[in-house]
């Protein structure tokens, strides 16, 4: 089980890689504001490599469009520096800053059922709406589309950092719609790789030829640098909405 709750699977062939699911949460202790901003406040000292590499993925993705709403699911612990969710949450949080500055009105959420008080809290301090149930929902986009005024179009910026597959997959069948699945940047699993992974025959087929149509990019860090554990095996990806109705024409 990794450190921050979740079931980790390891790849045998590679290294490890990290899934977490979104409908299982764990018993875990209370945690301490102090504890929580303490490894925050190291998060933001050691996250501009990542965040400045994924800045430039992400833009160089949007073909004219404006982030409106950033979704991060499955953060994980929050209280210790050894765990990856206060690195990953601090890139969040200055992809939200910089997209900021062309869209005020952006809004964060975050969905994570092994979240426990003190974070959720620090969180909220932090203006990040949170939703505690464990399903996906096109609403939260679409609520969001509904009261933007932009001349752009709109884009959702999808966080779901070793999200497991059917975690992912279940995103994937909330928001089945060409138009809504070609405005969402995915910050996820790498999919290069796929056919290689240990569990591929178990792996629903919906993502094993969205990964196909898909465009991506690899986040690639030094070998044992702080991110590059903290987004081991992520890409930033992408599908158009030709693309997406060739997907979703063949289920």
């Amino acid at each position: 089980m990794e450190s921050d709750g979740f079931k980790l699977c390891v790849n045998k062939k590679k290294r490890k890689n990290y899934t977490k699911p979104l409908t299982k949460s764990c018993e875990r202790d209370p945690v301490s504001m102090e504890d929580v901003r303490i490894a925050m406040k190291w998060a933001e000292l050691n996250s501009s490599e990542a965040s400045s590499l994924l800045y430039s993925h992400i833009s160089s993705m949007l073909k004219n469009k404006t982030v409106i709403q950033i979704q991060i699911y499955g953060i994980g612990k929050l209280d210790s520096k050894h765990s990856n969710g206060p690195l990953q949450l601090s890139v969040a949080f200055e992809l939200f800053k910089q997209f900021k500055e062309m869209f005020p009105q952006i809004s964060i959420t975050c969905q994570d059922p092994i979240l426990v008080e003190e974070e959720m809290k620090y969180l909220e301090s932090k203006k990040v709406q949170i939703f505690e149930d464990t399903t996906f929902s096109s609403e939260h986009f679409i609520q969001a589309l509904t009261s933007a005024n932009i001349s752009n179009s709109p884009a959702l910026i999808c966080y779901m950092i070793h999200g497991n597959w059917e975690m992912f997959d279940e995103f994937l069948k909330a928001h089945w719609n060409s138009k809504l699945l070609s405005q969402i940047i995915f910050v996820a699993n790498e999919l290069g790789s796929l056919e290689s992974h240990p569990k591929y025959s178990t792996i629903h087929q919906r993502i094993k030829e969205f990964s196909k149509l898909c465009e991506s990019k690899s986040l690639n860090f030094v070998k044992g640098s702080i991110a590059s554990s903290a987004f081991y095996l992520t890409d930033v990806f992408i599908i158009s909405e030709k693309n997406a109705e060739i997907l979703i024409n063949l289920f």
